[in-house]
């Protein structure tokens, strides 16, 4: 065996040298030519994007197929909204259209060129960089530039130093940048724009404002994560609590617009081009925070209605035991009689409500009727028209201590602050005040 083995080593590797030199003249491994590609996405934003749509697609692939439909649906639902509000949270503060601008403008390439393009040019800034485009194809381009591609994509970040003034290297790191790219030799529009930012003296501080609105706008975002966070966990616990959670993620994301908008700098940014200005206005990642910021507030107040008006329902939609909401209270018997007193009270005025409303009925409808009308009923009097169980009537049964209490209920959140306390029907008796009505 040992022999054959040697006799195959000389054919095995004659054959690894064919496979090795397949479409190669060189004799050795090939070398290729830069191949220059421009920058058309944003990676990070990207891969968050691809991220929360992966999980929304696992959530509803792994739960619709189950049984009870309807509850999956509605888990569904609630899990693709969280993801929604999350990648709009982080694609924000990492995204790059907060401002954006465009123009279209005539202008010189490099030191040293004496071609112009005609190019179109863009800036995007963000919370912690500013992106400036410029590209030029086609008859656009001078006559020594037909070869030249025109395709630029750079990107200048400040996070999160001012540093001092100059380009040294204690300068900011925008600064640093932007003396980089002029030793690598960017065209002239790139570094003109770019100029705007580092330029930090009377009135233009573009970059100074930028970076410190973006900076506290980034503050109140990071902080919107962990609030949002703790309201979906908190939707599995205590539900109002995760409302209350979900509208403090609304307001930090309307206060993160509100600093961008009121910090940055006073004087508008606007570049001087032979065809107009470059004028900048607000973009995609500002328009969605602000989306994002009132859709977490709307939700949060109709959550915390809904569990103040409808607690059991509500209670049910997000998948709890509404058991699991209320509380036990032993009452003292001075306790249970001074409720069952005022129930019987209750009791007795929606009895002369109805016994009212059937006499006004059944007579004509005349000013003097009416007015016999509540004479007769103040002359009955209350137990005229009452149950066998009012006031003066002793209970059948001993009353109930044990008491079953919600933390937010309909009638202590209505007193006197949404509107009045809900009716209740004069069939239904709260059971825990073991009170019957004799027929």
């Amino acid at each position: 065996m040992g022999s054959k083995a040697r006799q195959n080593t000389p054919e095995i590797s004659i054959i690894s040298e064919a496979l090795f030199s397949l479409g190669r003249s060189e004799g050795f491994p090939s070398h290729y030519s830069e191949n220059r590609t421009p920058v058309t996405i944003d990676v990070v934003e990207v891969g968050i994007i691809f991220s929360f749509a992966c999980l929304s697609v696992c959530f509803a692939v792994i739960l619709l197929p189950r049984y009870d439909r309807k509850p999956r649906i509605i888990l569904v639902c609630r899990a693709v909204i969280g993801m929604i509000v999350s990648s709009i949270l982080l694609t924000s503060n990492y995204g790059q259209n907060w401002e954006v601008g465009a123009i279209t403008a005539i202008v010189p390439y490099k030191a040293g060129v004496p071609d112009e393009i005609k190019a179109d040019i863009g800036i995007k800034i963000g919370l912690r960089s500013v992106n400036i485009t410029l590209k030029s194809e086609g008859e656009d381009k001078g006559v020594g530039l037909k070869n030249e591609e025109i395709n630029f994509n750079e990107r200048f970040t400040w996070t999160w130093d001012q540093g001092r003034i100059g380009f040294g290297p204690f300068a900011g790191r925008l600064q640093q940048e932007f003396r980089a790219a002029q030793r690598r030799g960017l065209p002239i529009p790139i570094l003109w724009l770019a100029e705007y930012f580092t330029i930090d003296g009377e009135g233009f501080r573009f970059g100074r404002f930028y970076r410190t609105a973006g900076w506290y706008a980034h503050i109140a975002l990071w902080a919107a994560v962990p609030s949002w966070i703790m309201s979906n966990l908190l939707f599995l616990t205590v539900v109002r609590y995760g409302a209350l959670w979900a509208v403090i993620t609304g307001l930090l994301q309307l206060l993160a617009c509100l600093i961008w908008v009121s910090v940055k700098n006073p004087i508008p940014l606007e570049v001087p081009y032979n065809t107009g200005d470059l004028v900048t206005f607000y973009g995609v990642d500002f328009w969605k925070t602000i989306f994002s910021g009132c859709l977490c507030i709307v939700l949060g107040v109709v959550v915390i209605l809904c569990d103040l008006r409808f607690p059991d329902e509500t209670t049910v939609f997000f998948s709890h035991d509404p058991l699991s909401e209320y509380e036990e209270c032993h009452l003292d018997p001075e306790e249970v009689d001074l409720m069952r007193t005022k129930a019987a009270k209750q009791w007795e005025e929606v009895i002369r409500q109805r016994k009212r409303e059937e006499l006004i009925q059944m007579q004509p409808i005349d000013s003097t009727d009416l007015e016999m009308t509540s004479i007769n009923l103040e002359e009955m009097g209350p137990t005229a028209m009452t149950p066998s169980y009012a006031i003066s009537t002793p209970l059948p049964l001993p009353p109930t201590q044990l008491l079953l209490k919600r933390g937010t209920t309909v009638r202590r959140a209505q007193k006197g602050l949404i509107r009045t306390p809900a009716p209740v029907a004069p069939t239904n008796v709260p059971f825990y005040l073991s009170v019957q009505k004799d027929h």
